[in-house]
């Protein structure tokens, strides 16, 4: 029976010392100096190109392949890899340096690795011209893992994927699956420069070479499908996860003092989303603040290893960004033109005491009419954002003139606030008055669901009727004991409403629910999917649906939002049966046009439901072209 092997090493981030004997740290760099001795029906991979090879026979007459490489620039030990296996592969060459994918025979064979081939050279060009710095090494290999639980790694002149991170079916289509082979190719790539070429002089401040990777993935991806939205792609992949996962009372933060270290197994813990997305954003509001010729200027000072002296005050800027969990909350009121700043808890606390010091924040801010003080008048036509384009890694608050002037813009023409920034003022409205993620629910606290009832039942009447202060009475005045007799009590038109009685007040309440509500009024005149989506997510997800569907928040939820979708869904609907194609070269829309089609659908929209039909029929008919 033939058994066919393959090794591959990962040193990242402290298992050199397990292979060789090493100073196993990474500003400690050497030179290295690589032999492999393999079964001769095999190929040996290194970090440099192969500078011999011989035989040798042992003392059981066993033939062996003795491979040498080139001596390897000053590198930290973690770089250092190799890989024997045997792979076919495919080149090409890009500005005189050899590329080559290594990958199973039959992926080979079959054009899985094509994809990634004809991507690869152009970003390292896109890369070089960018930085003005050549890569450094002679070659690039790249070879597919069967399985990689680190997904890829960017080790120099020796980069390792897994399978589904680098390989495509040839006919493939969906722009997804496509970006999200190039975003970890261009992320790779990316560590060529920082990590490899540069590197930080401990893992505490591994969100330098991880972040900077990251905020560099979206440029690679807009210079190859430029359609794609640059700002709302970063949006949705980077800045929204991590905002809702970072808040002040997380003690984790992006630098870290190494003494804060005690053994070697923390180290691992640091490639986390803090790491790469929160890194990301650290970059991004860099670039903005500084401009984007000054901040590549100072990566190309750093890539040439000279000391870059950046003037204190950026230093002392990023310091207390990089240094601190969480995020601050910038407060505008409009009528005096004062800012004010205060970290943002997930849970209002009494005596916050975890963050130390104010962060200097970039504020960049768009004005209809300018102020000197950013004040604004009671005139129609005046209101202001900050946060222009969402550059700034912070949440925005208005006073209550603030948030009505951007309500009266939205209604007027909301097309006058750019997309990224009707994105923002959702999210930021959501949150802020705790609306966010579904907490419609039981879960949410009675006086979401109570500001929910009162906002419908205003929107549908046009004022409020007695039946809802009857209402709202029961639900705000009766104690949790209470609670337990009239859990299920039909308390709204003849049907039961909560299944529970575990409310709990709202957690953060920087802004009133109904704020939050008035801004979604709008949405009948809003024909970008995106913030569409945006809406839904907080809106309706699968606790909503699964909480809310027997009890009589779902008519009132249903009357509003049929009252303005009607708009957006015409335009999915026309997309899904005549121009689907459409959406193959923007995946955020597929993927909004989805969330569109299933919310339609749950509210009975009768369009929907018949085009759901007509999809299963065509799709029961012929499974593969459906």
């Amino acid at each position: 029976m033939y058994f066919r092997g393959l090794i591959a090493s990962q040193m990242e981030a402290t298992f050199a010392r397990t292979v060789f004997p090493c100073f196993d740290e990474p500003a400690l760099k050497a030179t290295f100096n690589i032999t492999i001795i393999h079964h001769p029906g095999y190929t040996a991979l290194s970090n440099m190109p192969q500078l011999g090879q011989s035989e040798r026979i042992d003392v059981n007459g066993s033939r062996w392949m003795v491979t040498t490489f080139y001596t390897t620039p000053r590198m930290p030990t973690y770089l250092v890899a190799l890989a024997i296996c045997d792979f076919d592969h495919v080149s090409r060459t890009e500005r005189g340096k050899e590329i080559r994918i290594w990958a199973r025979k039959d992926a080979i064979a079959n054009g899985n690795v094509d994809f990634a081939m004809n991507a690869t050279g152009p970003i390292f060009s896109f890369l070089e011209d960018l930085f003005n710095i050549s890569y450094s090494l002679p070659k690039t290999d790249i070879i597919a893992l069967p399985h990689f639980d680190n997904r890829a790694m960017e080790n120099w002149g020796l980069l390792t994927f897994d399978e589904s991170s680098l390989l495509l079916e040839p006919d493939e289509e969906l722009t997804e699956k496509r970006a999200r082979v190039l975003a970890v190719i261009a992320h790779e790539v990316g560590h060529q420069w920082f990590g490899n070429l540069v590197t930080m002089s401990w893992w505490n401040n591994v969100w330098l070479n991880e972040g900077l990777a990251s905020y560099f993935e979206l440029g690679i991806i807009n210079y190859f499908y430029p359609k794609l939205q640059r700002n709302e792609i970063f949006f949705f992949n980077f800045l929204h996860g991590v905002l809702r996962e970072d808040h002040s009372q997380e003690s984790r933060t992006v630098s870290t003092n190494v003494e804060n270290f005690t053994e070697t197994n923390e180290i691992k813990e640091l490639f986390n989303i803090y790491t790469y997305h929160k890194g990301a954003c650290m970059a991004r509001m860099l670039c903005s603040f500084l401009s984007q010729n000054l901040f590549i200027s100072a990566l190309q000072a750093i890539d040439e290893q000279n000391i870059i002296h950046l003037p204190t005050t950026v230093k002392s800027i990023m310091d207390s960004w990089t240094y601190q969990g969480g995020f601050p909350v910038i407060t505008l009121n409009v009528s005096t033109g004062v800012v004010k700043q205060e970290p943002f808890y997930l849970e209002k606390t009494k005596n916050p005491t975890l963050v130390s010091h104010k962060r200097v924040s970039a504020i960049v801010y768009v004005i209809r009419v300018v102020f000197p003080e950013m004040q604004l008048s009671d005139s129609d036509s005046d209101w202001l954002t900050l946060n222009f384009n969402m550059t700034g890694y912070y949440r925005v608050n208005y006073d209550e003139l603030g948030w009505k002037k951007l309500n009266q813009q939205l209604e007027k023409d909301p097309k006058a606030i750019p997309v990224i920034n009707r994105l923002q003022l959702l999210n930021d409205a959501f949150v802020l008055s705790d609306l966010s993620c579904g907490c419609l629910n039981d879960s949410g606290g009675y006086k979401s669901l109570a500001a929910f009832v009162k906002f419908c039942v205003t929107d549908m009447l046009g004022h409020l009727s007695p039946f809802y202060f009857a209402w709202s009475y029961i639900l705000l005045k009766l104690d949790i004991e209470k609670w337990s007799r009239y859990g299920k009590r039909d308390l709204l038109a003849g049907q039961g409403f909560l299944s529970v009685c575990f409310f709990k007040p709202n957690r953060n309440n920087y802004i009133e629910i109904e704020t939050a509500l008035d801004l979604t009024k709008y949405l009948a005149e809003e024909d970008e999917i995106l913030v569409w989506f945006e809406v839904l997510v907080n809106l309706i997800n699968r606790d909503v649906i699964s909480d809310v569907n027997n009890y009589a928040i779902y008519p009132l939820l249903k009357k509003y939002l049929l009252k303005r979708i009607n708009s957006i869904w015409n335009t999915c609907s026309t997309l899904i049966r005549k121009n689907v194609a459409a959406l193959q070269d923007n995946y955020l829309a597929l993927l909004s046009v989805e969330k569109v089609f299933e919310t339609a659908c749950w509210l009975g929209l009768e369009d929907c439901l018949q085009l759901s039909k007509e999809l299963f029929r065509k799709w029961m008919a012929d499974p593969e072209t459906a």
